[in-house]
């Protein structure tokens, strides 16, 4: 037994050894080839530090989340983020890091889509942080970009800021109607089981809700701007419209009164400083301005684009929005667009945002919509893909998100760092005042030393 038991020992382990060796061979050949193989270097790409930050949260917080459902009995996994958070975090990573002209990049649909939905839905998360900030500080050290547009009372701005919303709901007039600045929230509201959301508008400020005629809008919008006395002309206090809708991409809009180059008598002469100084007041960063600029007028007498060169002289946070692109030869709009004379970071985006005909009842945006595909559609050669030139409003309202999206991210380290500054000094201040005792409103009076009981410092005053 022990003789047979021995044999087929050594049997085995020279049948294991012969396998080894022939894996050996095939093992080294295989490596000899791949170090043969000369791959393309990759370059390196630093993270920002605001996104090192975050993900070492977020880290921390699964961590201590585990102890705590190792404790619980909790099954693992059940505090992995959500699919749209991490579509958020990509769009993120993707919009700090790409440049202003990976817009004009060609990818494939699947991939363009899923960017596009994250993309939409980090904004919306930002707003709601842009929205929350301005409720607790109306300082500039809590403070989000917006988008502001700028342009002298001709240049068409009206125009593409309705284009972009799908509707006309602006104040018109023959005489000065924008008086206020108008902060405009656009919110994408998707479909939901096959059926297409109800567009309506909503007066946050006044309480006015689910208003889905647009000509309500418009006439309120009217109401309240020709509100300011004639004699001021121009007034401060913005006006917040918040706009729903399956057809608009998340943005913050904040719409100013325009340029106007010589006051009329029944204006006060001071009209065209005060308006200049409200539009300064916008313009400053971290805000992205939209210069909107006629075609048929020189760009050196634009004001928009004077105004912002005094703020953005570089053009890194300035989109020049060119209007009534059908106006002008197509060669001369092409030139125009491309920024030789007058170069923009963010570049220039053309567009037409004015139909041509009666209406006939139709919406007057679809119609603009429609003759603007026309006129670039019959200059294709000029204006094609082949050119790398933005037309369109679809472009644009695509280019706004991107800017947005990139600007916003971009500005989350610094708003962190403000936000832990004003909780360490209210930490400190609470630790001072009330010797980090536990409080309610009931016991504030009891909890404050009579020495710096307010009343009693009232009083004394």
């Amino acid at each position: 037994m022990r003789k047979t038991t021995g044999a087929w020992i050594s049997t085995a382990q020279e049948t294991v050894g012969d396998a080894f060796e022939t894996a050996s061979e095939g093992i080294n050949a295989v490596t000899s080839r791949l170090s043969a193989l000369k791959l393309p270097e990759i370059p390196t790409v630093e993270a920002p530090q605001f996104l090192k930050t975050l993900f070492s949260a977020k880290e921390k917080g699964q961590e201590e989340e585990g102890k705590k459902g190792e404790d619980q009995g909790e099954p693992e996994g059940s505090n992995g983020p959500s699919p749209k958070d991490a579509a958020a975090i990509a769009a993120l990573v993707a919009a700090t890091l790409s440049s202003p002209s990976d817009s004009n990049a060609k990818s494939d649909d699947m991939s363009a889509d899923a960017q596009q939905n994250g993309l939409m839905h980090l904004t919306r998360k930002l707003i709601e942080i842009r929205s929350m900030l301005l409720s607790i500080d109306q300082s500039d050290a809590l403070k989000l970009p917006s988008i502001v547009v700028i342009g002298s009372q001709s240049s068409g701005k009206s125009s593409v800021l309705e284009a972009i919303v799908g509707h006309e709901f602006l104040p018109k007039g023959n005489n000065m109607v924008t008086r206020r600045p108008i902060e405009l929230t656009l919110i994408h509201t998707p479909a939901k089981d096959g059926k297409v959301p109800v567009e309506y508008g909503e007066f946050p400020g006044l309480g006015m809700r689910k208003i889905t005629n647009f000509a309500d809008i418009q006439r309120t919008l009217t109401d309240l701007n020709l509100a300011v006395p004639a004699s001021e002309c121009v007034s401060n206090d913005p006006i917040d419209l918040r706009i729903y809708s399956p057809n608009v991409p998340d943005l913050t809009l904040i719409d100013l009164p325009g340029y106007v180059q010589i006051s009329s008598l029944d204006q006060p002469e001071t009209l065209k400083e005060k308006i200049a100084g409200l539009c300064d007041k916008y313009i400053r960063e971290p805000n992205i301005i939209l210069a909107v600029c006629a075609a048929d007028v020189d760009l050196a007498n634009s004001p928009a684009l004077r105004a912002s060169r005094k703020v953005d002289p570089l053009g890194l946070r300035t989109i020049g929005v060119i209007t009534k692109m059908d106006l002008v030869p197509a060669e001369q709009g092409a030139g125009i667009l491309s920024g030789n004379k007058y170069p923009l970071h963010l570049g220039y985006v053309g567009v037409v945002a004015k139909g041509t005909g009666k209406s006939n009842g139709e919406n007057k945006a679809l119609i603009a919509q429609r003759g603007e595909s026309d006129y670039f559609g019959a200059h294709r050669d000029v204006f094609g893909a082949q050119s790398s030139l933005m037309t369109g409003t679809d472009t644009l309202r695509r280019r706004l998100m991107e800017v947005l999206e990139s600007s916003m991210a971009s500005s989350l380290h610094g708003i962190t760092n403000a936000v832990q500054l004003e909780l360490e000094e209210a930490t400190y201040q609470f630790k001072v005042q009330y010797n980090d005792r536990r409080i309610s409103a009931e016991s504030v009076d009891t909890a404050v030393p009579p020495a710096y009981h307010p009343r009693e410092a009232q009083g004394n005053a």
